[in-house]
């Protein structure tokens, strides 16, 4: 059933674009009186779309509802939470808020857009509430893996929601404050919550999340016991354990390298926002050779398997300064992402045939998530006390166990959400129900530009992928008689270079179907597709027309060869030149 936003002009109405049973691209609306607001924007890992390593939500239906939104509201820096603004924000043309953290972070990534001078930032705070009626927004500090993850208490007249963000209960974040648990509890023995939208990714754990803190005294000891060079991959954006990293480095007297193009804009942005204020030693990898193996420690990007990342040119030896060999280390500081495990696995394999000892979290204690497992999750429910309970923020069965997890902590309603779902929520007993859905789907990163991945562009690159491309060009008179030789050129397809046979067959084909098509339409000297151009008109009868005519014919006809010749379809273009 299609949302009827006139139906619902005065209902508070949560709807996620993106980020609802799915890893990434996190992008949610809520609705009232009319107005929009929007919480996070997004990316996400695409897979298997060739030359799309990411993408972001549709975002069309709140495009056609702009001159209603308020504005964008950043819980923290995450790509998945931010990283679509750039691609986005053109199109929408609203305000976007940070904290003073996010907002340096963004500025230095919209400046790679030369949208820094365009896009006004404002900043948000724990201190004050941001009135964009008819909503009200307060922030409350979460513990994540970067600093200034802000909760937000969006406050309306038909009650209050808690959207999370990402989260963790942490008593040692490294890096950042501890949760303002207190302010949850408050809010919680008021009964001020009338629905938490909360972050599902661990909802499949057992226990608690291990702390920052922990995680340093491990990774110090194994990298203590390492005499060669030892390299360590997370994500940039990991602000914590870079931080941590760092420090292990300086007490053990190694220098620290960073290799990768976003590890330098994060550390910058840090310092910037005072939060790297020792001097780690921090040298980069072109001066990584002055120094002996045990003398540097690496901290580089790729630790999903990226193509063009650092981690991925040390493995297979293509790193211009960093030359990793027999049993030197390299540290996987991170889970896989769903979606992922074949690239990551592909640099494992990497690794290994250069003899490169590897850990990862599933060998050794090497990484700590930023999210919620079970047992922080029922210990937010117990501070909130929310009504309704909305898992997103994680796949199906991370949003399924979520949503059973609430019932057991007592939550009156409870709902599985999906994108493109809108949900009313009512101060009424807590209810909460579906009442219609918009338009989602995705759109590809490609350079510059974005591509709809249902688009005739995907789908030909996707043939192209699997097939390659044959392109047939033949030039004819306005008697359809050939002109010259057929150029016929296979990229990636069959070799019809190497089988004379077939290539005949083709031209054979080519001569046949085209005397045919003269006969059937009586073309001949002096009365060909220009003289019927000319003379008749009035029957629409164009030479332009029947050429494109006969270029889908002809390829229709040839594709039938191809396929017994392949057993499968190339991508087939003809092309054929009506010479005057």
């Amino acid at each position: 059933m299609e949302l009827n936003l006139k139906k619902h002009f005065n209902d508070l109405l949560f709807l996620p674009l993106g980020g609802a049973n799915e890893i990434g691209m996190n992008l949610n609306l809520y609705h009232l009186n009319g107005k929009w607001l929007m919480i996070d924007c997004g990316v996400g890992f695409a897979y298997n779309i060739p030359g799309i390593d990411m993408m972001t939500p549709d975002i069309s239906f709140i495009k056609q509802h702009r001159h209603n939104l308020l504005g964008i509201v950043l819980t923290h820096i995450h790509e998945d939470h931010m990283g679509a603004v750039q691609y986005l924000w053109e199109e929408l043309r609203v305000p976007v808020y940070a904290t003073q953290f996010g907002a340096n972070f963004l500025r230095t990534k919209l400046s790679e857009f030369h949208l820094d001078k365009t896009l006004p930032i404002k900043i948000i705070d724990s201190e004050h509430v941001l009135d964009l009626e008819p909503f009200y927004l307060e922030f409350i500090g979460l513990t994540h893996s970067v600093p200034e993850m802000k909760a937000v208490l969006v406050k309306t007249q038909h009650g209050n929601v808690l959207h999370t963000g990402d989260w963790k209960l942490d008593p040692d974040p490294v890096i950042g404050d501890v949760s303002e648990i207190e302010k949850i509890k408050h809010l919680g023995d008021q009964q001020q919550i009338l629905a938490m939208i909360c972050d599902s990714t661990n909802a499949i754990n057992e226990g608690h999340s291990r702390s920052e803190g922990e995680l340093y005294n491990s990774l110090k000891s194994l990298i203590a016991g390492r005499n060669g060079l030892v390299g360590v991959t997370t994500f940039a954006s990991n602000i914590a354990r870079v931080h941590t990293i760092a420090r292990i480095a300086k007490e053990l007297g190694r220098k620290v390298v960073f290799s990768g193009f976003s590890l330098h804009r994060l550390f910058e942005v840090g310092k910037k926002s005072g939060y790297f204020i020792e001097d780690f030693g921090i040298i980069s990898d072109r001066e990584a050779k002055l120094y002996n193996k045990n003398e540097i420690l690496v901290i580089c990007t790729g630790c999903q398997g990226e193509e063009l990342a650092s981690a991925r040119k040390i493995a297979s030896g293509n790193h211009p300064y960093l030359n990793f060999t027999k049993n030197d280390l390299m540290i996987f500081s991170s889970k896989i992402i769903p979606g992922n495990e074949k690239k990551i696995f592909e640099l494992f394999d990497l690794l290994a045939k250069r003899q490169i000892d590897v850990m990862t979290e599933k060998d050794h204690f090497v990484h700590v998530s930023g999210h919620p497992s079970r047992d922080e999750l029922k210990q937010m429910y117990q501070l909130a006390r929310p009504q309704i309970a909305i898992p997103v923020h994680g796949e199906f069965i991370h949003t399924k166990a979520h949503c059973e997890l609430a019932q057991e902590c007592g939550v009156n309603r409870v709902i599985q959400t999906e994108n493109g779902l809108a949900i009313r929520l009512s101060s009424d007993l807590g209810r909460c129900e579906a009442v219609g859905k918009v338009k989602t789907g995705y759109f590809g990163i490609d350079g510059n530009q974005l591509i709809d991945l249902k688009s005739e562009v995907i789908r030909e690159r996707k043939k192209l992928q699997e097939a390659g491309v044959i392109i047939i060009s033949l030039s004819v008179n306005d008697s359809l008689k050939i002109l010259g030789r057929i150029a016929i050129s296979s990229i990636g397809s069959y070799p019809l270079n190497q089988d004379q046979e077939s290539e005949n067959l083709l031209r054979s084909e080519i001569n046949n179907f085209l005397k045919n098509r003269a006969r059937e339409l009586d073309l001949h000297d002096g009365f060909g597709l220009n003289f019927l151009k000319k003379k008749k008109k009035r029957q629409k009868l164009e030479g332009s027309k029947i050429i494109k005519d006969l270029e889908k014919q002809l390829r229709s006809r040839l594709l039938k060869i191809f396929e017994e010749l392949m057993g499968k379809r190339p991508a087939l273009e003809v092309i054929i030149h009506l010479i005057d």
